[in-house]
C-alpha cells in the first residue's frame, strides 16, 4: 500500500502527518527544525514508504533535504490549504496538526493538481546557501549596530551622532580611535581632518561640521567618568566597533561569492 505526507512548517518545529491509500492516519510527528529534526522527519517518511510528500513552501532547508532522500515533494499555495481545509472541520482555529492532514491529503487525492518540485543543481544549492547565510549575516550587523548605539548614547553619544550611520565604515573607525570622551577630549578641527583622510572619508560635511555634531551631542559628557575609567567606558563601543566590522566584511564576501556563482550559471 502507499502512503503520503504532509508537513506542517513553522520556524521553530515541524508537524508532520502520514496517511495510507485510504486516507487513514498511521503516523503523526513532530520534530525540531534542526539538523536532528530534519533527519529524523527523512527517515520516518522513507521508513514509512511514503510515495509523496506536501508542504505550503518550495524552498528551504527542509524542502532541499526531503527532495535529496528521494521524496516527491509537492508545494501547495497555503491558499490552497486554506481552502481545503473546510473538506475536514467547519473550525476556523488553524492548529499544525490538522494542516499537516490536510496536506497529506492533498498530496494522496491532489497531486495532479500541484508542481513537483525537481532537485536543485549543486550550484543552485550553494547559491541558497549563501543566501541564507547573507540574511543571517545582515540581520546580525543590524543587531550589533543598535546594541552599538545604545551603548554610545549611555554615555558618549558625540561618537553616535557624528555620522549619519552609526555601522558606517567612518564611525566604526571613529568609535576605534576614539572610544570614549575621554580619548577625543584634545580633537581639534585639524586632528579630525588627518584622522577623515587616513580613512578616505568622502562624505559632504567638512570637519568643521563633523566637530560641531561631536561637540553639540557630547556637550555634558566630556570628563564624566560615571564610575569607570577611560578604558573600562571604552571597551564596549570598541568591541562592538569590531564585531559590526567583522559582521560587514562577511556579509561583502557571501556577495562577492554569490555573484561569482551567479556568472558561472
Amino acid at each position: 500500500m502507499g502512503a503520503y505526507a504532509g508537513v506542517d512548517w513553522a520556524s521553530e518545529a515541524h508537524a508532520a502527518c502520514v496517511v495510507d491509500e485510504t486516507g487513514r492516519v498511521t503516523v503523526e510527528r513532530v520534530v525540531g527544525h534542526d539538523e536532528r529534526g530534519v533527519a529524523e522527519l527523512c527517515d520516518l517518511l522513507v521508513g514509512e514508504g511514503v510515495q509523496r510528500v506536501a508542504l505550503e513552501r518550495p524552498d528551504g532547508v527542509l524542502v532541499e533535504r526531503l527532495v535529496d532522500a528521494g521524496l516527491v515533494v509537492l508545494a501547495i499555495h497555503p491558499n490552497q490549504v486554506r481552502a481545503a481545509r473546510e473538506r475536514y472541520t467547519v473550525a476556523r482555529t488553524k492548529s499544525d496538526r490538522l494542516d499537516a492532514f490536510v496536506l497529506g491529503e492533498l498530496a494522496r487525492t491532489d497531486a495532479h493538481r500541484f508542481r513537483a518540485l525537481r532537485p536543485d543543481s549543486d550550484e543552485t544549492k550553494a547559491l541558497r546557501a549563501l543566501t541564507r547565510a547573507r540574511e543571517d549575516l545582515v540581520a546580525a550587523r543590524v543587531r550589533l549596530a543598535n546594541e552599538l548605539r545604545a551603548e554610545l548614547e549611555r554615555f558618549w553619544p558625540g561618537a553616535a551622532r557624528i555620522f549619519s550611520e552609526v555601522d558606517s565604515p567612518i564611525a566604526l573607525a571613529f568609535c576605534e580611535r576614539y572610544p570614549s570622551p575621554a580619548d577625543a577630549r584634545g580633537l581639534g578641527e585639524r586632528r579630525l581632518e588627518g584622522f577623515l583622510a587616513r580613512e578616505r572619508y568622502c562624505g559632504r560635511r567638512s570637519a568643521g561640521e563633523l566637530l560641531s555634531r561631536l561637540r553639540q551631542a557630547a556637550r555634558g559628557t566630556v570628563g564624566r567618568g560615571g564610575g569607570r575609567g577611560p578604558s573600562q567606558r571604552g571597551a564596549g563601543p570598541r568591541r562592538g566597533a569590531a564585531a559590526a566590522r567583522r559582521a560587514d566584511r562577511t556579509t561583502l564576501l557571501a556577495d562577492r561569492r554569490g555573484r561569482a556563482r551567479s556568472r558561472r550559471r
